[in-house]
């Protein structure tokens, strides 16, 4: 738009040109008396020629403050294009560091899974009080909770990146 803005005040600066034709028939002459019978055609071509002396003086304001409207839409659109990259690559090592979380998540479930074989296996052979199972297995059940919950980290931050991109269309259903 500043562009089209730009072409239309450097245009402020020429002369405006007119071309005109026309074709004029006048009929019988009804104000004399006998009424006259004469058809007249006249056919006429003339140029015109049009500047606003005013523009001289208004043009280069008015460019100046374009380039400046200019730029600063140049220096947005940066601004812009940069947040969208930091946005999209954050988004990305939101992504990979999920993976990383998951990893450490499947790792504490293993741990916890393998404390509660062996106080199980303590508690059957009577060398570790219930109070021992109980807390082994609170355990376990809190690692299985975060190992979900890690997964269910590891698709958000995939959607995430993808609305991030662009790639995923999101509407709000009525």
């Amino acid at each position: 738009m500043l562009d089209k803005q730009e072409r239309v005040a450097k245009a402020g600066r020429l002369p405006q040109i007119s071309i005109i034709a026309g074709d004029n028939l006048k009929g019988p002459i009804t104000y004399e008396i006998p009424t006259l019978d004469n058809n007249i055609n006249t056919w006429y071509v003339g140029i015109g020629l049009k500047f606003d002396i005013g523009n001289l003086y208004k043009t280069k304001k008015n460019l100046s403050r374009i380039h400046s409207s200019i730029d600063q839409a140049h220096m947005e659109l940066a601004s812009s294009e940069e947040s969208v990259f930091l946005d999209v690559k954050a988004a990305y090592i939101h992504y990979l560091n999920s993976f990383e979380l998951l990893r450490t998540q499947e790792k504490s479930l293993q741990l916890a899974s393998e404390n509660y074989d062996i106080t199980s296996n303590r508690y059957l052979n009577d060398l570790v009080l219930v109070t021992d199972l109980v807390d082994a297995d609170k355990l376990k059940l809190e690692a299985e909770v975060q190992y979900v919950n890690a997964q269910i980290n590891v698709i958000y931050n995939y959607y995430h990146l993808l609305y991030t991109t662009g790639t995923l269309n999101v509407t709000n259903p009525k």
